[in-house]
């Protein structure tokens, strides 16, 4: 068995991508560490041992740039993935990527590769054209939604062990106006996850995201309608604002999920 560990994505890829051995949508991964070859006898009383990440809402970020790996000889295009508060998570990451490479390596499994971790996806394999997607390219946002230990069949990627995570938001159906539930555990997430259901609706806004610290949802409203304005200016922007509606509900996880943990719930209303 051909192993790995890795996040499902949902993401609002490229409508027109261009030509190459593209990998199907639903197949695209972020790889998290290789295991390589596993025998099944070996792997399996595992299954219920290995630690998962700590995650409860599902993480988001945006495909920046294209990388066409590797870099010498390039076989992949492939979207290179940044992190809200990427320091933060990156480091998480890392920190649980040694996590599970001592659990395999303590079991007598040595993972594959011991370079320095590359956040990426592959979108297609060579042929392909570079001219081609790099004049295609415009950054995109995405959502990892689950995590797995993969066994990978030939192109197919078929989960082992699962971990799905909450959604960082839902759009609200049956609405006058378009409406959306963002989810987070502090007003600084709230900002991010809102900001992510609106460069779903409209990716180019990602290129107006700032970095400001809120702490109020008073202040999560006022930096979104500043995003909006800016867009405004410089593209026009499909959205008017973001109404003041600041009520917040507290939810609690499900459990085994992070039993005696809650976040925070808040319905996010759009004038367009």
């Amino acid at each position: 068995m051909r192993l790995f560990l890795g996040f499902r994505l949902f993401s609002a890829f490229l409508k027109n991508e261009p030509e190459g051995r593209l990998i199907e949508k639903k197949q695209r991964h972020l790889t998290l560490l290789f295991l390589g070859e596993v025998e099944k006898a070996q792997i399996e009383p595992l299954f219920f041992q290995l630690p998962l990440p700590d995650l409860a809402i599902a993480p988001t970020g945006y495909f920046d740039k294209l990388l066409f790996l590797p870099f010498f000889h390039p076989r992949v295009v492939a979207g290179r993935l940044v992190f809200f508060n990427p320091s933060q998570f990156s480091r998480e990451l890392e920190q649980y990527r040694r996590k599970v490479q001592a659990f395999f390596s303590g079991h007598g499994l040595v993972p594959e590769g011991k370079r320095k971790f590359l956040a990426h996806t592959a979108f297609a394999r060579y042929p392909f054209q570079k001219k081609a997607w790099k004049k295609a390219f415009e950054p995109f946002p995405v959502i990892l939604t689950s995590f797995h230990l993969f066994q990978s069949l030939g192109g197919l990627y078929q989960p082992l062990v699962s971990k799905v995570f909450l959604p960082p938001f839902e759009e609200l159906k049956n609405q006058t106006a378009p409406a959306f539930l963002i989810r987070g555990h502090n007003f600084e997430e709230l900002k991010r996850n809102a900001e992510m259901a609106l460069a779903f609706q409209h990716p180019p806004l990602l290129a107006y995201l700032n970095h400001k610290k809120v702490s109020s949802l008073e202040e999560v409203i006022l930096a979104l309608n500043d995003l909006i304005y800016r867009l405004e200016l410089k593209d026009g922007s499909p959205f008017k604002a973001i109404a003041f509606h600041t009520k917040l509900s507290e939810k609690k996880y499900p459990p085994p999920t992070a039993e005696g943990r809650s976040f925070w719930e808040w319905e996010m209303l759009v004038d367009i």
